[in-house]
């Protein structure tokens, strides 16, 4: 019984040793690269009149 009991107790400290090891390696990883920055439109519609709105789409 003696034996039983230290056998267990000898793979619950293996594997908590197990579990430490993995957490720390998966912390040590270098994060990854930063991915391109996505380009966005933004349409805004035109709601009430603009006097300077011919001028202004004839000088874009």
């Amino acid at each position: 019984m003696t034996f039983l009991l230290a056998t267990l107790a000898l793979l619950m400290i293996v594997e908590r040793a197990w579990k430490f090891g993995m957490v720390e390696r998966f912390f040590r990883r270098p994060p990854p690269p930063p991915s391109p920055a996505a380009l966005v439109s933004v349409l805004q519609p035109i709601l009430s009149g603009d006097p300077d709105l011919p001028a202004c789409l004839e000088h874009n």
